[in-house]
Protein backbone atom coordinates (compact mmCIF):
# COMPACT_ATOMS: atom_id res chain seq x y z
CA UNK A 1 0.00 0.00 0.00
CA UNK A 2 3.08 2.67 0.76
CA UNK A 3 4.27 1.53 -2.86
CA UNK A 4 0.85 3.04 -4.43
CA UNK A 5 0.79 5.93 -1.99
CA UNK A 6 4.37 7.01 -3.48
CA UNK A 7 3.89 6.26 -6.89
CA UNK A 8 0.33 8.36 -6.72
CA UNK A 9 1.98 11.06 -5.00
CA UNK A 10 5.17 11.21 -7.32
CA UNK A 11 2.85 11.07 -10.25
CA UNK A 12 1.04 13.92 -9.05
CA UNK A 13 4.05 16.09 -8.75
CA UNK A 14 5.70 15.03 -11.92
CA UNK A 15 2.70 15.04 -14.16
CA UNK A 16 1.47 18.24 -14.50
CA UNK A 17 5.46 18.70 -15.27
CA UNK A 18 5.58 15.49 -18.25
CA UNK A 19 2.18 16.89 -19.19
CA UNK A 20 3.17 20.91 -19.43
CA UNK A 21 6.01 19.44 -21.32
CA UNK A 22 3.99 16.98 -24.01
CA UNK A 23 2.07 20.74 -24.31
CA UNK A 24 4.68 22.53 -24.90
CA UNK A 25 6.50 20.51 -27.49
CA UNK A 26 3.51 19.33 -29.22
CA UNK A 27 0.55 20.77 -28.85
CA UNK A 28 -2.85 20.22 -27.21
CA UNK A 29 -4.25 17.40 -29.92
CA UNK A 30 -0.85 14.81 -28.92
CA UNK A 31 -1.54 15.84 -25.14
CA UNK A 32 -5.04 14.98 -24.75
CA UNK A 33 -4.24 12.12 -27.02
CA UNK A 34 -1.43 11.07 -24.63
CA UNK A 35 -3.90 11.24 -22.12
CA UNK A 36 -6.48 9.40 -23.90
CA UNK A 37 -4.06 6.72 -23.87
CA UNK A 38 -2.84 6.51 -20.36
CA UNK A 39 -6.62 6.47 -19.71
CA UNK A 40 -7.15 3.30 -21.46
CA UNK A 41 -4.28 1.53 -20.84
CA UNK A 42 -5.51 1.75 -17.11
CA UNK A 43 -9.28 0.60 -18.16
CA UNK A 44 -7.32 -2.12 -19.86
CA UNK A 45 -4.97 -3.48 -17.09
CA UNK A 46 -8.27 -3.18 -14.94
CA UNK A 47 -10.19 -5.70 -17.08
CA UNK A 48 -7.32 -8.24 -16.05
CA UNK A 49 -7.22 -7.66 -12.27
CA UNK A 50 -8.11 -10.51 -10.54
CA UNK A 51 -11.77 -10.27 -8.74
CA UNK A 52 -12.03 -9.85 -4.95
CA UNK A 53 -13.15 -13.28 -2.92
CA UNK A 54 -16.19 -13.07 -1.66
CA UNK A 55 -16.63 -12.09 2.05
CA UNK A 56 -19.39 -13.78 4.02
CA UNK A 57 -22.38 -11.14 4.64
CA UNK A 58 -22.92 -10.12 7.91
CA UNK A 59 -26.37 -9.79 9.89
CA UNK A 60 -26.00 -6.47 11.34
CA UNK A 61 -27.56 -3.58 10.03
CA UNK A 62 -25.75 -1.84 7.21
CA UNK A 63 -25.75 2.10 8.38
CA UNK A 64 -24.53 1.06 12.14
CA UNK A 65 -21.88 -1.56 11.15
CA UNK A 66 -20.78 1.22 9.25
CA UNK A 67 -20.81 3.89 11.88
CA UNK A 68 -19.18 1.81 14.01
CA UNK A 69 -16.18 0.59 11.93
CA UNK A 70 -15.56 4.34 11.01
CA UNK A 71 -15.32 5.35 14.67
CA UNK A 72 -13.10 1.91 15.53
CA UNK A 73 -10.75 3.34 12.12
CA UNK A 74 -10.63 7.31 13.56
CA UNK A 75 -9.97 6.16 17.44
CA UNK A 76 -7.13 3.94 15.30
CA UNK A 77 -5.56 6.57 13.85
CA UNK A 78 -5.72 8.89 16.76
CA UNK A 79 -4.35 6.49 18.97
CA UNK A 80 -1.69 6.04 16.88
CA UNK A 81 0.73 8.94 16.31
CA UNK A 82 2.21 8.54 13.24
CA UNK A 83 -0.87 7.73 11.11
CA UNK A 84 -2.15 10.83 13.14
CA UNK A 85 0.85 12.84 12.09
CA UNK A 86 0.24 11.47 8.48
CA UNK A 87 -3.68 12.24 8.23
CA UNK A 88 -2.71 15.62 9.28
CA UNK A 89 -0.45 16.45 6.97
CA UNK A 90 -2.23 14.93 4.27
CA UNK A 91 -5.10 17.24 5.54
CA UNK A 92 -2.92 20.56 5.45
CA UNK A 93 -1.74 19.15 1.88
CA UNK A 94 -4.97 18.49 0.47
CA UNK A 95 -6.17 22.06 2.02
CA UNK A 96 -3.30 23.50 0.40
CA UNK A 97 -3.83 22.36 -3.04
CA UNK A 98 -7.34 22.66 -3.06
CA UNK A 99 -6.95 26.62 -1.81
CA UNK A 100 -4.25 26.98 -4.58
CA UNK A 101 -5.98 25.33 -8.05
CA UNK A 102 -8.28 27.78 -8.34
CA UNK A 103 -5.73 30.86 -8.06
CA UNK A 104 -4.75 30.01 -11.85
CA UNK A 105 -7.40 31.63 -13.09
CA UNK A 106 -6.44 35.14 -11.89
CA UNK A 107 -3.66 35.35 -14.06
CA UNK A 108 -6.19 34.65 -17.19
CA UNK A 109 -8.85 37.01 -16.80
CA UNK A 110 -6.82 39.64 -15.68
CA UNK A 111 -4.76 39.43 -19.07
CA UNK A 112 -8.37 39.11 -21.26
CA UNK A 113 -9.90 41.96 -19.29
CA UNK A 114 -6.41 43.79 -20.32
CA UNK A 115 -6.01 42.98 -23.77
CA UNK A 116 -10.37 43.99 -24.00
CA UNK A 117 -9.43 47.51 -22.29
CA UNK A 118 -6.74 47.80 -25.13
CA UNK A 119 -3.80 47.53 -22.80
CA UNK A 120 -0.85 44.79 -23.43
CA UNK A 121 0.66 42.46 -20.73
CA UNK A 122 4.27 41.37 -20.38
Amino acid sequence: MSLLQTLLWVFMVLGPVLGTAVYQQFGMEVSILATSACFLLSALALVFLPSDQQQPKRQEGNLSSLLREMSDGIRFVIKNRLLLQLSLCFTWVGLGVGVISPLSIFPRHRAVTFARRGFEMD
